[in-house]
């Protein structure tokens, strides 16, 4: 069912930072959209499905999701808010989604139709400088989340992860924030291979483990394998 949203949510987000609420007012009046309300755990569309419309996440977080051939899940970025998605199929001309995508949490979008963001474009040149902004941005990051998943190898990305922990922080004790099932698929393999590689690089003494807390060892050498590639 179509909702109105309010001014002052649409106001919030920064693609309308610059259209007066007389102007707001009459895109709600005069162009196709829709504001839609996702449960955590509801996906807003599947790998596969028809594409034809673009989602301006208003608040909350989604997951983007790739299947490969083999039935494997990679969990490619997450989407916050004021972030736009869908943007880049719709544009490219293909009529199906590459990807899918998850709410992670309880969501609101506005959902428009290409011809509502192109007339918004011509509208106002600042909507269209962020826009171009935001899928420029959002293609940059699939393209390294992809060469960092299929160029790496295991022992790479998880040495990458624990330096950059320990670079942000200054510790070498990483806790790990969330579930070996999830890390291994962000990291684009099965749990085991997962379990596999870090009990390898526990008995090579570089790293050694008690439940989700990591110790860097041997900090020279996850810093050579992390800045390996």
């Amino acid at each position: 069912m179509k909702k109105r949203p309010t001014l002052e949510l649409i106001k919030e987000n920064p693609l309308f930072s610059t259209f007066t609420k007389e102007e707001i007012d009459d895109v709600l009046n005069n162009l196709n959209y829709n504001l839609r309300t996702y449960q955590k755990e509801e996906y807003l569309f599947i790998q596969g499905d028809d594409c034809n419309t673009i989602f301006l996440l208003l608040s909350g977080t989604i997951e983007v999701q790739k299947i490969d051939p083999s039935g494997k899940m990679l969990l490619l970025m997450d989407v916050e808010k004021d972030e736009v998605i869908g943007a880049g199929v719709v544009f490219s001309g293909h009529d199906r989604h590459q990807m899918s995508a998850f709410a992670k949490s309880d969501i609101i979008v506005l959902e428009m139709e290409k011809s509502a963001v192109l007339r918004l474009c011509r509208m106002n040149e600042n909507f269209l400088e962020l826009f171009l902004k935001s899928l420029s941005g959002r293609t940059y990051m699939l393209t390294q989340r992809i060469r960092e998943v299929t160029l790496k190898t295991l022992r790479e990305k998880i040495c990458e992860y624990l330096y950059s922990i320990h670079a942000d922080k200054g510790s070498l004790d990483v806790k790990i924030p969330f579930t070996k099932k999830y890390w291994a698929e962000t990291l684009g393999v099965q749990r085991p291979s997962l379990s596999r590689e870090l009990a390898n690089l526990s008995r090579e003494g570089l790293i050694s483990m008690r439940g989700d807390l990591i110790r860097i060892l041997d900090l020279e050498e996850v810093r050579k394998i992390a800045l390996k590639s």
